[in-house]
């Protein structure tokens, strides 16, 4: 007989702040008038914030932009380059490169590698997941997968039972000017109530 599905323990209400507001107005806002130091720390916040999962529009302001000029707080551009359009294992290849990431940040940029994957797979092993995101075990997995669940960046299901996330709807993400233009959002018509975790048949 399978195991009865995983509940699904919420997460504190910080995280439910609304992802698909853009690049949040008071960053934009704020980011016209900090310079140096007060821009890098506008970076440092902007990465860590709940609900904010897109950071282009920031990326291209002047003030951000010359934070890569500058060696004090070039590691705060290279920081926002990454949650643009890097991924955990880009972090982990470059930890040099960057500030040491708070615990937030940690999840947020978890959540985007996620949303990468999700971009291209339906079906998503969580042996693949572990290995892409240096998670210890399975529960630890889940937890980082119901979080994205309820910030509203993923919709799908946790196969317990075959080890998968199966995808339905994720989150799109930056894009560099370079690249191809990617769909903003991988969206399906499917019931909204079927972001759970199950076991399968």
């Amino acid at each position: 007989m399978p195991a009865p599905p995983r509940p699904l323990a919420r997460p504190p209400s910080h995280s439910l702040a609304d992802p698909h507001d853009p690049c949040p107005q008071p960053y934009l806002l704020l980011a016209k008038s900090a310079r140096g130091a007060g821009a890098a720390n506008l970076v440092s916040q902007a990465v860590a914030a709940p609900g904010v999962y897109v950071f282009g529009e920031l990326l291209d302001q002047p003030s951000i932009r010359d934070l890569a000029n500058h060696e004090q707080h070039a590691q705060q551009h290279r920081l926002l380059e990454l949650f643009a359009f890097g991924t955990w294992a880009d972090y982990e290849a470059n930890r040099d490169n960057y500030p040491a990431l708070t615990p937030d940040q940690e999840t947020k940029l978890r959540h985007l590698t996620v949303l990468t994957l999700a971009s291209s797979q339906r079906s998503i092993p969580y042996a693949l997941l572990l290995s892409r995101l240096s998670l210890p075990d399975v529960a630890t997995l889940e937890d980082l997968l119901i979080a994205a669940f309820y910030a509203g960046v993923l919709r799908g299901k946790l196969d317990a039972r075959e080890q998968r996330l199966e995808v339905l709807s994720a989150q799109g993400r930056d894009v560099r000017r370079d690249e191809p233009a990617a769909v903003a959002e991988e969206s399906m018509e499917l019931d909204p109530t079927t972001a759970t975790a199950t076991t399968g048949a």
